[in-house]
């Protein structure tokens, strides 16, 4: 079972945002990671590759392309993160 800390994820929200969050907040923010985890993990362990215990970044990568809606968001979250990284560089 997968588990996420509410208080740590409501810490982390506080603490990254400088915004007043409520616990409720908090508990929905955890049970959309672990959803989410949750899902990955299952789609991932379909890949595994061989007889392989162990699922692998590749697996991981596969199980991701395989649902469109996972894909989507995944890709969305990394062009958001290269954005941030070029507004990070300074201009020369």
């Amino acid at each position: 079972m997968l588990v996420f800390p509410v208080g740590t994820i409501g810490r982390l929200l506080r603490k990254n945002t400088g915004l007043s969050v409520e616990g409720d907040s908090s508990r929905f923010v955890a049970a959309v990671m672990e959803f989410i985890t949750a899902e990955i993990l299952e789609f991932a362990g379909d890949e595994k590759l061989g007889n392989r215990n162990m699922i692998t970044l590749k697996a991981i990568r596969m199980g991701i392309n395989k649902d469109e809606l996972l894909r989507k968001f995944y890709f969305r979250c990394l062009k958001e993160k290269d954005v941030e990284k070029e507004n990070d560089q300074p201009n020369l």
